[in-house]
């Protein structure tokens, strides 16, 4: 037990040096936040991390609920949650969120304003607004427990550590607390065993599905069905009908024609210059890009500013765990594994979106945007950690940094930039 509190304490106070050294005040609420970390870190040594992390996350939803009832969240100025709220009382189903919001708008129309249940809310429970602060919670919190109970492993725990689930815990309206579920699910699910072992439907419906839950996943698509192909060439025309099937099928709820979709979908990417914070006006690859130019990439400002939505949404701690794990195991791995290939090109992809993607409002407003890059990191380096003796170890570390860190998005609020 005191391994873990003193990984949990060397953790959180490395984290308050680095937070310091980016600009960030100490507020006395940090104190009780290190105390916490150091219960939970304890607990992660002597009983079962699904059970704890699960109870945290109840515990966590009861308290957002609680204090989100009473008006004292802090509401923080980043995210899109004022565009949520007004998406739903448009039951505008917004292309690049599409099943997400589907599903939120539905439940929306077809429960919160469905005229019994309408008529019987209080004024402070009717608006579109607080009936997603309601969803973004139960999401959230539901989709911790879910993942605890089916995969009771260090890859998933180490994601639901990652400072921006907790901010999402915290009950912050945005869209990907409705999604992110989703996202570790999906990477669970793919690396629980061998890619080419599944069936083409299977792959194929994972392949489909996930563009049409949030663009930025066609990433994992891509690579799975790349992979795929190259493990079971005979069924990759089974596995892409699968995928299409899926993906039409989905924007069929939405959307009376793929076409339709598609358009909608060019008119909401923000390509070139369009909505750009001024930090990053005139740097876009070309009027029809969504990227940074290449010149731009690598200068000292952007780094940085990629390092300050790094540090505070997924945490200082998993990149150099996942570096040093690639590193310890190499000589263990099975190469012919073809999980091996796909987890290293998810690195490469996500790690160019990282660097490449303009953050539109800035990286303070936008410091949620990467949440499925640092889950995803997070994930990776718990695989590498699983089977060791370190792996509550490095649990009780991520504690330390997520309580810190968390404390800052949440409650004290982010540095300038």
């Amino acid at each position: 037990m005191y391994v873990g509190v003193g990984a949990c304490l060397v953790a959180a106070v490395v984290t308050l040096a680095l937070a310091r050294w980016f600009g960030a005040p100490f507020d006395g609420r940090l104190w009780l936040a290190i105390a916490g970390g150091a219960g939970v870190s304890g607990a992660l040594l002597v009983w079962s991390p699904s059970r704890v992390l699960g109870a945290a996350a109840v515990g966590l939803a009861g308290v957002s609920l609680v204090l989100w009832c009473q008006g004292r969240l802090p509401v923080q100025p980043y995210g899109d949650g004022a565009l949520i709220s007004a998406f739903l009382e448009q039951a505008y189903i917004f292309p690049r969120w599409m099943l997400g919001m589907a599903l939120a708008v539905s439940l929306y129309v077809g429960i919160w304003q469905f005229p019994p249940v309408a008529a019987s809310l209080p004024a402070s429970l009717a608006s579109a607004s607080a009936f997603a602060s309601l969803l973004c919670i139960a999401s959230i919190a539901v989709a911790s427990v879910a993942l605890l109970v089916r995969w009771n492993r260090p890859a998933v725990h180490c994601a639901l550590l990652t400072p921006v689930w907790m901010l999402f815990a915290s009950g912050y309206v945005e869209y990907y607390p409705l999604m992110i579920g989703a996202w570790v699910a999906a990477l669970a699910w793919v690396f629980d065993r061998p890619v080419h072992e599944r069936s083409a439907v299977a792959i194929g419906a994972v392949a489909g599905v996930l563009p049409v839950l949030y663009v930025a996943l066609v990433g994992l698509s891509v690579l799975l069905a790349i992979t795929y192909t190259v493990r079971r060439p005979h069924q990759a025309l089974r596995m892409a009908g699968v995928a299409a099937a899926t993906a039409a099928l989905a924007i069929s709820i939405a959307y009376p024609t793929i076409p339709a979709f598609l358009q909608q979908l060019y008119a909401e990417m923000n390509f070139g210059d369009l909505h750009s914070d001024p930090r990053y006006d005139g740097l876009a690859a070309s009027p029809t890009s969504l990227l940074l130019a290449t010149r731009y990439v690598f200068r000292s400002w952007h780094l940085h500013d990629v390092a300050y939505m790094y540090f505070w949404g997924g945490g200082w701690l998993f990149v150099p765990l996942l570096a040093v794990g690639a590193v310890v195991r190499h000589r263990e791995t099975n190469w012919r594994d073809d999980r091996v290939w796909l987890g290293g090109g998810l690195v490469l992809f996500y790690g160019a979106y990282l660097l490449w993607m303009i953050p539109k409002k800035g990286p303070q407003p936008d410091v949620d945007l990467f949440c499925p890059v640092f889950v995803l990191v997070a994930f990776l380096a718990g695989l590498l950690v699983e089977g060791t003796r370190w792996q509550r170890v490095v649990l009780s570390a991520a504690v330390g940094v997520d309580v810190v860190t968390a404390t800052y998005l949440v409650w004290v609020g982010l540095p300038p930039v």
